[in-house]
């Protein structure tokens, strides 16, 4: 998901949060939430690290794709990333 083309609000909101307060804070519960209903499909009791681990995986990605132009992200095969992002599936849920 995180490889299409961003709604241009969150864009806007993804290039501010870094310079304005009130877009970090706005982000940062973003996140939070996403990170806590994640940690909920979790188990065991790393739940929340590594669901803030996933979570900032993606904000990563997101970074690295739509404002720092990361070549590799950017001509990537979806299917290729599907195998990739399905590991991180796997470490999310505790599988080895």
């Amino acid at each position: 998901m995180r490889l299409r083309e961003l709604p241009p609000p969150t864009r806007a909101l993804m290039r501010s949060m870094l310079t304005s307060p009130e877009a970090a804070e706005v982000m940062s519960g973003y996140l939070r939430e996403r990170a806590e209903t994640l940690a909920q499909a979790m188990t065991d009791e790393h739940a929340e690290l590594r669901a803030a681990l996933v979570v900032s995986s993606i904000m990563g990605v997101t970074i690295a794709r739509h404002f720092l132009d990361l070549p590799a992200l950017e001509h990537a095969d979806r299917d290729d990333v599907a195998a990739i992002v399905d590991t991180w599936t796997s470490f999310a849920s505790g599988e080895s």
